[in-house]
């Protein structure tokens, strides 16, 4: 349940699964940066597009007789089941736990959102790669906007205190910052990563052959 997809079918589709999600995840940072709001309707989009093309990468993966995330492999119907679980699990379990952190007020209602949305796409174990890789990004961005902003570093913590570094409506400070664009870097950065073998961007070290073991017979 906690495992990743095991692959992508085609470097093609691979290319396009990236390009979409890359896509959308932009499109949602781009309307956030503005006003500071991601809409309930690019993120259902995000969420509905992320379950199609999970139910036919497994399907394919299954018509190739490839290893599928929890069922048996070499049937269609059963893998697009299969890619219709992995969407419905990875949505489940980010929607919980983002819903956690939104009751502890660490993150606002948007990004619950968008982060169940990214969870249909790329399960929960990439989500949490995404959320780690993410802040890195949000901190390099808040320092680089502080450093342009002129600040001084004895007003770096009033102008932190006073910044909108997690989305959830304007901030009092100059220093603003919304959450869905470090995602959005952060998705584009990882599953380059994570897919890098199957996107080609890398190869696969060959596995050493097993040795035998030579048995005489006296």
């Amino acid at each position: 349940m906690f495992r990743p997809y095991p692959s992508l079918p085609d470097p093609y589709f691979g290319w396009t699964f990236y390009a979409v999600l890359v896509a959308l995840t932009l499109a949602g940072a781009y309307v956030d940066l503005r006003k500071a709001v991601l809409p309930k309707g690019l993120m259902f989009a995000l969420l509905g597009v992320g379950v199609v093309f999970n139910i036919v990468r497994s399907a394919w993966l299954a018509s190739l007789g490839r290893e599928l995330w929890m069922l048996q492999t070499g049937n269609v119907w059963l893998g697009a089941l299969d890619g219709f679980l992995f969407s419905l699990v990875g949505f489940l379990l980010t929607t919980v736990l983002f819903f956690v952190f939104w009751m502890l007020k660490l993150v606002g209602g948007g990004d619950v959102k968008l982060f169940a949305a990214l969870g249909a796409w790329i399960g929960f174990v990439y989500a949490i790669y995404v959320m780690l890789a993410s802040v890195p990004v949000m901190v390099v961005m808040l320092m680089g906007r502080v450093l342009m902003g002129g600040l001084k570093p004895t007003a770096v913590q009033k102008r932190m205190k006073e910044a909108q570094v997690i989305q959830g409506g304007p901030g009092k400070g100059k220093v603003k910052m919304t959450y869905a664009f470090p995602v959005a870097v952060s998705v584009a950065v990882v599953l380059l990563y994570c897919y890098r073998f199957d996107l080609r961007l890398a190869e696969r070290k060959p596995q050493p052959a097993p040795t035998q073991v030579e048995t005489h017979n006296d």
